[in-house]
């Protein structure tokens, strides 16, 4: 699945680069929900899903876990 660069994804972006030595839980509240909005366009998400951020050697891994139902 290939997600194109909308303005949901640059915003995800810039809260990152915007807050890159403190995240906090609602910037992955903020996160989230525009992660869900984005997969929503392509599934049907169900639930909320699971969001995990590292950090390591100046980057940041998200890990994303959700449950989805195809859309027809």
């Amino acid at each position: 699945m290939k997600i194109r660069k909308s303005n949901d994804v640059k915003r995800i972006k810039n809260i990152i680069d915007g807050d890159r030595f403190a995240l906090g839980a609602s910037s992955l509240d903020m996160i989230t929900l525009d992660i869900t909005d984005v997969l929503n366009q392509y599934l049907t998400i169900i639930g909320k899903p699971e969001i995990s951020l590292d950090r390591k050697d100046g980057k940041f891994f998200i890990s994303i876990t959700a449950a989805f139902d195809v859309r027809r």
